[in-house]
C-alpha cells in the first residue's frame, strides 16, 4: 500500500481538476469512508495520472510470483514496469478477455477509488483494461477512468478499510485468489487491533482467528515444500486447507497432544504435496481424502496404512502415496460409518475381481509382495474363524 504522498502527481491531478472542462464529471455517489457514508464526486481522469497498487491483499500473491519470475521488485511509479503490472492483472485467459470485451462494449459502469496522488484503492483491473484498450485504440475514450478521489493524508488504516469493502465484504465480478483474503486479514492486524478489525469486517473473533490459523497452515506448507510466500501455487487449494483445519480442530477436541497434532500436519502436508506434482494426474481431495484423516491418529492400523510408503520408502512416488492415502481414507470411512465386516469383505472381492485381467502387473515385485501380505492376512482370518 502506498503511504508516502507523491506530491508532484497530486499537484498534476489538482491542476487538471481545477481546469475543469468536459472531462470532469459533474456527479456524486455515496462511498462508505471514515466510518460513515459520504457523498463524493466522481472524476473522469486521464489514465496517465493513475498508478497501479497491487501491494494490497487482492493481488499480493500474484505480485510476489511475478517478481520471482522477473528477478526484481516491481515499482508502480516506474513506466518501464507498467507492462508487467498489466500482465499480472489481466493475464491472457477467457475470463480476462470477457472483462475487456465488456468494457469495450459498455464502457466503465462503476467508478474506481484512488488515493489523493493517483494510486488505485479499487479498480486495478479496470485500469489495466483501459490501458490495454488505449494501446489498441489510441486517443479514444479508453484513455480516461472514472474514479472517486480520496483527500490527502488519509491514514493507512482507513485505506485498508476501503480495500476490504471491495475485496472481502462485497461480492466481486471477478474471481480472486482466496489465499489473498487470508493475507488481507494479516495486513489488517498491522494497522489495527483485532477488535477494530472485527468491527471493520463485521466478523466474529473466531472467524478472524480461523483465518489467521489457516494462513499459518498455508505458510507452514510453503516452507515444507521450500517455496516460502509462493502463494500462487495454492490458488486452487484453499478448500483443502479449510478441511485440514477442520481435521486438526477435531483432533484437538479428541485430546491429541501437540506432538500428534504436528505429526498429523506433516502427514497432510506430504499428502497435499502430490497435488503439485506436474507429472501426476490424480489429486488428493478434501472430500474423499483429507476429511477422513483424523481416524488415522487414533487407530494404529489406519495410521500404518496411511504412512506405509511415505514413512518407510525413500523417494516414494506420488502414485504410491496416493494409493496409501486412498486406502487409509477408505478404512476411515468404513470405521466412521460403522460398515459391517461382511460388507467390507464383499468390497474386497469386487476390488480383486477388477484386477484379474491385469496380468502384466502380476510379475512385478510390488504386486508379488502385496499379494503375499494379502495371503498372510487371509490365513490369519481363517485361523481365527476356526478357533
Amino acid at each position: 500500500m502506498m503511504l508516502t504522498m507523491w506530491t508532484e502527481r497530486a499537484d498534476e491531478i489538482d491542476q487538471y481538476i481545477d481546469n475543469g472542462g468536459d472531462l470532469v464529471i459533474n456527479t456524486r455517489e455515496i462511498l462508505l469512508f471514515m466510518g460513515q457514508a459520504q457523498v463524493m464526486p466522481v472524476y473522469k481522469l486521464p489514465i496517465k495520472f493513475l498508478n497501479f497498487n497491487v501491494d494490497n491483499g487482492r493481488f499480493a500473491a500474484e505480485k510476489k510470483l511475478k517478481e520471482q519470475q522477473l528477478g526484481f521488485e516491481l515499482d508502480n511509479r516506474n513506466p518501464e514496469h507498467e507492462k508487467h503490472f498489466i500482465e499480472l492483472l489481466i493475464p491472457d485467459n477467457p475470463k480476462t478477455q470477457r472483462l475487456i470485451t465488456d468494457i469495450e462494449r459498455n464502457g466503465q459502469l462503476k467508478p474506481g477509488v484512488i488515493t489523493h496522488d493517483g494510486f488505485l484503492v479499487d479498480a486495478n483491473r479496470r485500469l489495466a483494461c483501459m490501458k490495454s484498450l488505449d494501446k489498441k485504440y489510441p486517443n479514444s475514450k479508453y484513455q480516461y477512468l472514472l474514479v472517486h478521489r480520496l483527500p490527502a493524508n488519509v491514514p493507512a488504516k482507513e485505506i485498508y478499510k476501503l480495500e476490504v469493502q471491495f475485496q472481502i465484504k462485497q461480492d466481486l465480478k471477478e474471481e480472486y485468489n482466496p489465499i489473498n483474503d487470508l493475507l488481507k486479514i494479516r495486513e489488517g492486524l498491522e494497522y489495527m487491533s483485532e477488535q477494530e478489525l472485527q468491527e471493520t469486517l463485521d466478523w466474529t473473533s473466531k472467524k478472524i482467528k480461523d483465518y489467521q490459523n489457516r494462513l499459518d497452515l498455508v505458510d507452514g506448507f510453503l516452507n515444507y515444500i521450500e517455496q516460502p510466500e509462493n502463494y500462487t501455487l495454492l490458488i486452487n487449494l484453499n478448500e483443502h486447507f479449510v478441511e485440514i483445519q477442520k481435521e486438526i480442530n477435531a483432533m484437538k477436541t479428541r485430546g491429541l497432544n501437540a506432538f500428534k497434532i504436528q505429526e498429523a500436519i506433516d502427514v497432510m502436508y506430504r499428502m497435499l504435496e502430490i497435488n503439485l506434482d506436474p507429472d501426476f494426474t490424480k489429486s488428493v481431495t478434501q472430500r474423499d481424502h483429507i476429511r477422513y484423516i483424523r481416524e488415522a491418529f487414533v487407530n494404529d492400523k489406519i495410521f500404518r496404512r496411511l504412512t506405509n510408503t511415505m514413512f518407510n520408502k525413500e523417494n516414494a512416488t506420488s502414485q504410491e502415496i496416493f494409493d496409501d492415502v486412498t486406502a487409509a481414507a477408505e478404512l476411515s470411512r468404513m470405521q466412521r460409518n460403522n460398515i459391517r465386516p461382511v460388507e467390507q469383505l464383499k468390497k474386497a472381492i469386487s476390488s480383486l475381481e477388477q484386477i484379474q485381467d491385469e496380468k502384466e502387473a502380476f510379475n512385478t515385485s510390488d504386486f508379488k509382495n502385496t499379494f503375499m501380505e494379502l495371503n498372510e492376512l487371509i490365513e490369519s482370518i481363517r485361523i481365527q474363524m476356526e478357533e
